[in-house]
């Protein structure tokens, strides 16, 4: 990878509250599978499974990243918001997150921090994923009384 070469740490992670490298293991996942075979899994369809040779071949990608020191070599150790504060700092090319991080990575760097979405595998598409370890969605034909009530504590 071109940032280790160059000397940076390519990958930021702050994994001590274990749920951060999921998210991140998914991004390699994500260039491997189907959509369509995730969003089955996703919804419990028969059938679906989470362990096929693609999910695999994704997340041994995923696992070549931290054998080449591709990321944080102390990412289990490190605490999500210390980690994205180093990286804000300097310390990283890429750190795995989303939005919610925007206003303080924003107010840190200024016009020297982006987004974009990750690589595409082999489809040629984006395919991603989010809530793996932890989902909350709220159903559409489910408790109407429920959605309202979650969509006002926005």
């Amino acid at each position: 990878m071109a940032a280790k070469d160059a000397g940076e740490l390519p990958i930021k992670l702050g994994n001590l509250n274990g749920f951060p490298a999921m998210h991140a293991a998914s991004i390699a996942q994500d260039a491997f599978i189907n959509a369509a075979d995730m969003r089955d899994w996703v919804f419990g369809r028969e059938g679906a499974d989470y362990a096929s040779a693609d999910d695999l071949a994704g997340f041994t990608a995923f696992k070549g990243w931290v054998d080449n020191g591709y990321i944080s070599p102390d990412a289990n150790g490190l605490d999500y918001d210390q980690a994205w504060q180093e990286f804000a700092a300097g310390d990283g090319v890429f750190l795995p997150a989303g939005n919610w991080l925007t206003a303080g990575l924003y107010e840190r760097m200024g016009d020297n921090v982006g987004f974009f979405a990750p690589p595409v595998g082999e489809s040629g598409k984006v395919v991603a994923t989010a809530s793996n370890s932890m989902p909350l969605h709220i159903s559409v034909t489910g408790c109407s009384t429920c959605r309202r009530v979650f969509i006002s504590m926005k």
